[in-house]
């Protein structure tokens, strides 16, 4: 390229040389140079044109053609054959299969007539250009895997043996079988012959046959078990999880007293629900300082006092705690409500300062301080009445929830319990704990790994009240539903200044349900069997005859979770993201007091500083409430502070100063807030691994059914204010001229272009991804949800920038630019957490941020519903209709939704409060109530945990109620209780810690997801050992390395584990273990005395044996171990026998024993009878689903030596890993 570039100046430059004959001699050497140069080109483009088979075949862009003629041969071993039937063959595969079926050929080195059918067809065979493919898969060191394909075709082909070569085939998957020129000049006719022996025997079907070609097709290929994986590739963690461990032992920490020390209370409903009622006051009394301070100019803003009482007292309680100033007791409580108390004499004396500002030099402290209460007096008397509306609104929430929990109020059920066991059990940790973070009681010596911080708030109250938590818990539930209906009313309330309208946003939020109340779509069975009850007048039995309906409407978009506020609080799982709830009100209110400040900031209704403040610990508190809520208040908060910064009043130019001032206040608020709970994140471990991208998006209609009521509202919303944008500017543009007019031109066509570019969108993504028109929403693909939230998001940037429109609509408008955003984001990203890999990898993203959108979107109907009747009143009066008929359809229309979204509260909660035990105790508060009536079935051929063939074990919690309140009673301190780990979700194994707080060692559900999972499963392993050896030896090192104080024997372990095993542990009595609690079903033994060696690691040798017997315990030295009864422990498993018919015989007549079905297998393997050593393990496998390592031998011998499959489960549904602990160990090594 330089020298082309270069060569005519050069050539003209030389004219003025002084010697003509140098310049002509420098042209004459450039052609010469330029002559040789094409020399190349000009020969050997003739030569390559008739490098051919032959000079006559034809000239034509089909690289293929050539095959066809005749004198296109080839050679192999001798033999010449024709490349026509090969062309033939080739055709006809091109046209008749469809997919990417396996096709094998003969294997020949690289550059031979090898590997055509993969070239000219695409389609994939065994085996290509070997060379090729060792370049291109050396990373992987796949040597020996394409020699081992090599050999599998030269046995396919050169194999006579017909069965063995059916079983290569169905091995590696392979579908057709290719069998031309190749084949016939490389094999022999006789080896050859067995495809047609397969064919007369049904294995295969002849499908092509043509010249000396044809092609087979395998009838049963059989899964490809090894050359694809079924299972996901999940790349390993490039960093391992820390310990999470307490600074000292768990059972060495200061004990708390009073748990539950309210017993007058703890054993009276109605008692427990005025006390707690008192302590709600009187956290309100706490905040309301802070709530003039910074609401001064609501007329409802004092309802905010109790949840900023809460916040502030819990924080002042927390903060010194964590760091050692003192413990989370008695003395906690006191010292953090004098650091309240102080922080309120501040505000009293800012209160009074700013309210006698004129009288400075007259007043002293004392003085402001009683101007500050005057403040707060004057208020009240301003504004009682709003306020008492606001707290009737709460009082009527709360007392309604606590009406619904009474009827319900059970905190474990074996089908539909949720994760209360976990809550509950963080819950009872908390108040125990001296310490924060808290430690973990499914984890002995480790904290909670978790947003434990929501659990830690509504331990306050408990604290203050001394309310039993089975109690408190039920009352916090109600508590929380109570202040996010309130919450809505006052925010909503505000915005519009109408009280309908605040009524209308706490209906919208916290009390309407979605459509799938009335629409079958996903779980939900719609209103169908809601009217069948109705209409055959069995009202009394409505909730019972529904059954689990109520579940229905919550998980309606496929592999997701779709709640919403009523559904979350009538389940009643006390999680992070229902105490958020309340809170992102709180925070929605301070955001909206920034856009007020920046829009009049000459008034001094609201202390600035203090607003940042609280803001930021706000927004802290969301991020450590439920850490899911924070991104997008934050966004939130980010956003209000640019925007009202560009929004506030300016004369000439930018005030790019005052941008980049609120640019950086924003970010010093968001990133305080994080600053805030600094001990909190110095301790969490994030058990993410980043982000997803999301392979199967929303359609349109499961996102109307989940928001449709809301939407009906907010997009004539929108559209109105599109439209009042599009005539201010018109309007502009008549006025000005110049440069000005230019750019309110620009704008114009901008802005009203998004109309005409979401018609576009709609109609071109439409048809061009469905194929189809869409007369139907049922039919629309998730791409069309995508760009109406994309051109939604931009009418939010258009909205952003305008200046004119009034601080409650830009408001409005900037929730529902979030909640675009919230929706888009989450149809293409997911958060990479414990459910990666599955059917449900994006779960928690949809259930966590949806939850938010509806807030958002219900919040901006609600507020936005007065806008959309004003402006269909002044289009109906413009175009002589009338308001009346617009307002009257929107109504109308509305009416119809609301009316259908009632259908699940009216539906759902008779049907949520039958859905417990058909023995239930009457209506109280307790939430283990329950247990003292309570039986269950343990199905034990579905479930993990039993004994072999165990069957379904009935199971009566009483004596489990009656031990967990002798323990509550009783037990001081945090000692280590250990019993079943058994999953809570169904066998309710660790119902002792969820029950009393006190630490065990392991509940493998939830630990392996909030710490490293090898960790749980190796304790779970132990535990379940422990209850399962009859070795007492082998007890004591289990409870020596775990630092065990108290072992629980009660009614899921007598009907889950072996009674011989859990004899030991009275065997052991008088030396080991005392019995301290012993009443029919339940046993509780204190461990005292176990010498320190057994802590240490028991010695291993790696002969036969997989355990080398230590020292038994000193008095049992002379004998053998005698159970309780007198009996001896049963005898070992019988060893399986070495020749394979004995094996055979056993198993027949043991189907489910490992031992038998390993060692047959292992015999079947070496004699190459795969399938039959699958099938015995997968019968294994199935009646005993907890044992891994039967489950891993059983995916070895599905293996080849080329290595490319994966381990996979021998049946379709099991335990988590967690809870699965590896039983054969005598033969799980061998594999």
């Amino acid at each position: 390229m330089a020298v082309a570039h270069a060569a005519p100046p050069a050539s003209t430059s030389s004219d003025g040389v002084a010697l003509p004959a140098v310049a002509w001699l420098w042209r004459g050497a450039a052609v010469a140079l330029i002559a040789a140069a094409l020399l190349y080109p000009v020969t050997a483009t003739p030569a390559r044109l008739n490098d051919r088979y032959s000079a006559d075949l034809p000239r034509t862009l089909n690289g293929a053609a050539f095959l066809e003629n005749p004198a296109v041969r080839f050679g192999e071993q001798g033999t010449d054959f024709q490349l026509g039937p090969d062309y033939a063959a080739i055709q006809w595969l091109r046209t008749n299969i469809e997919g990417t079926p396996i096709i094998v050929e003969a294997h020949l080195p690289s550059y031979r007539w090898a590997g055509r059918v993969a070239t000219y067809t695409g389609l994939p065979t065994l085996l290509g250009w070997e060379w090729h493919q060792i370049q291109q898969r050396n990373a992987a060191n796949s040597g020996q895997v394409i020699s081992n394909r090599r050999e599998a075709i030269a046995q396919i082909f050169g194999n006579p043996d017909a069965q063995a070569t059916l079983q290569l085939l169905q091995l590696y998957g392979i579908e057709y079988v290719y069998v031309g020129g190749v084949e016939r000049a490389l094999y022999s006719a006789e080896s050859l012959a067995k495809f047609d022996q397969l064919t007369s025997e049904g294995q295969l079907e002849r499908v092509y046959s043509g010249d000396n070609t044809t092609i087979y097709r395998v009838v049963n290929p059989g899964p490809p078990t090894v050359v694809t994986s079924d299972i996901p590739m999940v790349p390993p963690e490039l960093d391992t999880p820390p310990p999470l461990l307490l600074d000292q032992p768990v059972n060495e920490l200061p004990a708390v007293n009073g748990y539950a020390w309210n017993s007058w209370a703890s054993s009276n409903s109605g008692a427990a629900f005025v006390v707690w009622l008192v302590a709600l006051y009187a956290l309100a009394l706490l905040g309301l300082p802070l709530a003039v301070t910074l609401f001064g100019d609501w007329s409802a803003g004092l309802f905010w006092a109790r949840l900023l009482g809460l916040i502030v007292l819990a924080y002042a309680i927390w903060l010194p705690t964590s760091y050692g100033a003192w413990h989370y007791d008695v003395w906690g409580i006191v010292g953090g409500v004098l650091l309240v108390l102080v922080l309120n004499g501040f505000l009293l004396y800012y209160l009074g300062r700013r309210a006698h500002a004129a009288d400075a030099p007259l007043l002293t402290y004392a003085g402001y301080m009683q101007g500050g209460v005057a403040v707060i007096r004057q208020h009240l008397a301003a504004h009682w009445r709003p306020l008492l509306i606001a707290e009737a609104i709460f009082l009527a929430g709360l007392g309604y929830f606590t009406l619904v929990r009474m009827a319900n109020p059970d905190l474990w059920h074996p089908v539909w319990g949720g994760e209360k066991p976990m809550e509950f059990g963080f819950l009872n940790a908390i108040l125990r704990s001296p310490v924060m973070p808290p430690y973990d009681p499914f984890f002995s010596d480790g904290y909670i790994n978790y947003y434990y911080y929501g659990f830690y708030l509504v331990s306050v109250p408990i604290k203050l009240t001394g309310i039993a938590p089975a109690l408190a818990y039920n009352l916090a539930v109600a508590t929380l539903f109570g202040l996010t209906l309130g919450g809505a009313y006052v925010l909503a309330s505000h915005l519009t200044q109408r009280v309908q309208y605040g009524l209308l946003a706490a209906l919208f939020v916290a009390v309407l349900g979605n459509l799938a109340g009335v629409i079958n779509e996903g779980w939900s069975r719609g209103i169908a069997p809601v009217r069948e009850i109705v209409a055959a007048g069995d009202w009394a039995n409505l909730g019972p005859r529904l059954g689990d309906w109520y579940i229905g409407p919550s998980r309606i978009i496929d592999g997701t979770i779709n709640e919403f506020p009523y559904f979350t609080f009538l389940f009643a799982d006390l999680h992070p993201h229902m105490i958020a709830l309340p809170i992102t009100l709180l925070a929605l209110a301070l955001v909206y007091q920034i856009v007020m400040h920046y829009a009049r900031p000459q008034t001094a209704a609201v202390a600035p500083r203090a607003l940042y403040i609280s803001v930021a610990l706000v927004v802290g508190t969301l991020a450590v409430t439920n850490s899911w809520d924070y991104p997008p208040y934050a966004l939130l908060t980010g956003a209000a502070f640019l925007g009202a910064a560009w929004r506030a009043p300016w004369q000439h130019g930018v005030p790019w100063v005052r941008l980049l001032r609120s640019v950086m206040l924003a970010a010093v608020v968001i990133i305080g807030g994080l600053v805030f709970y600094t001990p909190f994140f110095d301790h969490f471990y994030a058990m993410v691994s980043g982000l997803g991208q999301v392979r199967e998006g929303t359609p349109p209609d499961g996102y109307l059914v989940q928001y449709g009521t809301f939407l009906v509202v907010v997009l004539p919303f929108v559209g109105g204010a599109l439209w009042r944008v599009l005539r201010f500017q018109a309007k502009q543009a008549r006025r000005t001229s110049g440069i000005d007019r230019v750019i309110l031109l620009v704008n114009l066509l901008l802005t009203g272009g998004l109309v005409l570019v979401s018609l576009w969108l709609l109609t071109t993504a439409g048809v061009l991804l469905a194929e189809t028109p869409l007369p139907i929403v049922g039919i629309w693909p998730a791409p069309v949800l995508q760009a109406w939230l994309a051109v939604l998001i931009v009418a939010g940037v258009v909205f952003y920038f305008q200046r004119r429109l009034a601080a409650a609509t830009w408001f409005v408008l900037l929730l529902l630019s979030l909640a675009w955003c919230i929706s888009l984001g989450i149809e293409y990203i997911y958060i990479r957490d414990h459910l990666v890999g599955g059917d449900f990898y994006r779960m928690n993203t949809v259930f966590k941020f949806g939850l938010q959108v509806w807030v958002l979107l219900a919040l901006a109907a609600a507020v936005g519903l007065r806008v959309v009747l004003h402006g269909l009143g002044r289009m109906g009066r413009w175009s002589g209709i009338g308001a009346a008929p617009l307002q009257g359809a929107l109504l109308g229309v509305l009416t119809v939704l609301v009316a259908a979204g009632l259908v699940y509260p009216l539906a759902g909660t008779p049907s949520r409060i039958a859905n417990r035990f058909a023995q239930s105790p009457p209506p109280t508060l307790d939430g283990l109530a329950f247990m003292q009536v309570a039986e269950f079935d343990y199905p034990c051929d579905m479930s993990p945990g039993c004994e072999p063939n165990a069957g379904t074990r009935q199971i009566n919690l009483l004596p489990d109620a009656e031990a967990i309140a002798w323990l509550n009673d009783n037990i001081e301190g945090t000692p280590i209780v250990v019993q079943s780990p058994l999953w809570f979700y169904r066998a309710y194994g660790i119902r002792i810690a969820a029950n009393t707080g006190l630490p065990t060692v392991i509940s493998g559900l939830h630990v392996d997801e909030q710490r490293d999972g090898t960790d749980a499963r190796v304790r779970d392993a132990d535990v379940d050992r422990l209850y399962r050896t009859t070795d007492i030896e082998e007890a004591l090192r289990v409870l020596a390395e775990y630092r065990v104080n108290y072992i629980y024997v009660g009614a899921i372990e007598n009907a889950l584990y072996n009674a011989a095993a859990l004899q030991k542990f009275q065997a052991m009595t008088d030396t080991y273990l005392d019995v301290v609690y012993n009443s029919p079903g339940a046993k509780i033994y204190q461990v005292r005395n176990i010498p320190s060696n057994y802590a240490q690691p028991a010695p291993y040798t790696f002969s036969e044996s997989t355990r080398q017997p230590g020292t038994p315990p000193p008095d049992l030295l002379d004998g053998d171990v005698i159970l309780n009864d007198g009996s001896a422990p049963p005898p070992p498993a019988a060893e399986p026998a070495d020749d394979l018919a004995t094996l055979e015989e056993q198993l027949a007549n043991e189907p489910g024993n490992a031992q038998y079905a390993f060692g047959v297998a292992l015999r079947y393997r070496e004699r190459g009878r795969i399938e039959e050593a699958a099938e015995v393990l997968a019968v294994a496998a199935a009646a005993n689903p907890d044992d891994v390592g039967l489950h891993h031998c059983g995916a070895i011998f599905w293996r080849r030596p080329d290595g490319l499959k994966r381990p996979r489960p021998l049946i379709g549904r099991g335990p988590k890993p967690s809870q699965m602990p590896t039983t054969g160990t005598s033969w799980a090594p061998n594999c």
